[in-house]
């Protein structure tokens, strides 16, 4: 579907920064630190995180202020 279509059932279409940033981020993928650096304290990450695999990464979250939920 294109930008547009979602654009004309009310969505706003935001650059990678400013959706990292929101309150409550849907991940397709395990994010990376990057993107975890663009998230705020309080926010909440829906994603892939893998926590037995990657126990790294939920040290990070935990040390950032982020709630994962691993999906």
């Amino acid at each position: 579907m294109s930008d547009a279509g979602y654009e004309a059932v009310g969505a706003r279409i935001v650059d990678a920064a400013r959706a990292w940033s929101s309150d409550v981020v849907l991940a397709s993928q395990v994010p990376d630190h990057d993107e975890l650096a663009l998230m705020r304290p309080g926010a909440v990450l829906v994603s892939r995180v893998e926590p037995a695999r990657r126990p790294e990464l939920v040290d990070e979250l935990t040390g950032l202020g982020i709630t994962a939920l691993a999906v």
